[in-house]
């Protein structure tokens, strides 16, 4: 048989320091542990390693031959780990960014473009997906963080908020609210909308919003996906509210955004994983979510 790395290590450890005390102490083990893993790789390799003279350890002529050969496996040992820890900042500076769709289209690519300024060897993957599936994504590990809204609440998650800021209305532009800057919830009541289908978050905020004017929110269609009401705005279907941060504006040139005043801000959150630290990469990203890109 032959010694383990263990053992090469204990070995390596008493020809530096001269004793077992010192190797004891350099490995940070007791001195019995020296010992017996001594012991054990002499059993093993059925040759003597250490005589005992004088209260030290001097080696034998079988432990100065070997002595060379097993430097230089911690030496590999020491070059592996030096390229671990490159692969490992190559990997952070790798990227998997969720997000919503609407946000896809407008916020995420701005943000994406900050952040190229401050890491410019940054490789980022930007993944859309429904809330739910995001969350689950970033609970499970397969996306570092996700930029969202309006989330529902995950264990797996933990969720911070950015800004908040006030949903937007929608109209074509020879709509008669076009040429205001604002709009009143009291201002919307017999207008024709483009809403949400009942299962969307967005839905039960807009529901909410106008039951606190004493109100009902009533859609002549529903959609799934925000840009999807703003493609039906400027199909002049109807009018829409949606959410602060998409601006897709230069998409849809015929349709007017404005907020709406007096409606609870949304909050613009970003989504990591529970007691999963950040990567570097991550931590130059969110400040820059935070800030309202140009």
């Amino acid at each position: 048989m032959s010694m383990n790395l263990r053992q090469m290590e204990v070995f390596r450890a008493v020809m530096r320091e001269g004793s077992i005390t010192a190797a004891a102490a350099a490995l940070g083990i007791s001195q019995p542990s020296v010992s017996e893993m001594l012991r054990h790789a002499e059993e093993r390799c059925g040759i003597r390693l250490f005589e005992r003279a004088k209260g030290r350890l001097r080696p034998t002529a079988y432990a100065l031959r070997i002595r060379d050969d097993i430097e230089t496996v911690f030496q590999q040992v020491a070059k592996v780990n030096r390229l671990i820890n490159e692969l490992k900042k190559e990997r952070d500076v790798d990227l998997v960014l969720g997000c919503v769709y609407s946000l896809s289209l407008s916020l995420v690519p701005k943000i994406i473009s900050q952040l190229y300024q401050v890491e410019p060897n940054v490789k980022p993957s930007v993944v859309a997906e429904r809330r739910n599936d995001l969350t689950r994504k970033v609970s499970n590990g397969i996306i570092d963080g996700a930029i969202s809204f309006l989330s529902e609440p995950n264990a797996g998650v933990e969720t911070l908020v950015l800004r908040e800021a006030r949903p937007r209305f929608l109209c074509p532009k020879d709509h008669p609210f076009s040429e205001r800057t604002g709009v009143s919830m009291a201002d919307m009541g017999e207008l024709t909308f483009i809403g949400y289908l009942p299962h969307l978050t967005m839905f039960s905020y807009l529901d909410d919003q106008f039951h606190k004017v004493g109100m009902n929110f009533r859609s002549v269609l529903d959609v799934e996906q925000i840009v999807q009401a703003w493609a039906l705005v400027q199909a002049r279907r109807g009018v829409a509210i949606v959410d602060p941060f998409c601006e897709l504006d230069n998409l849809f040139p015929d349709v007017v955004s404005m907020e709406i005043v007096d409606a609870d801000p949304l909050p613009l959150q970003f989504i990591s994983c529970r007691g999963k630290p950040l990567s570097r990469t991550m931590q130059k990203l969110i400040p820059l979510i935070g800030i309202d890109a140009p």
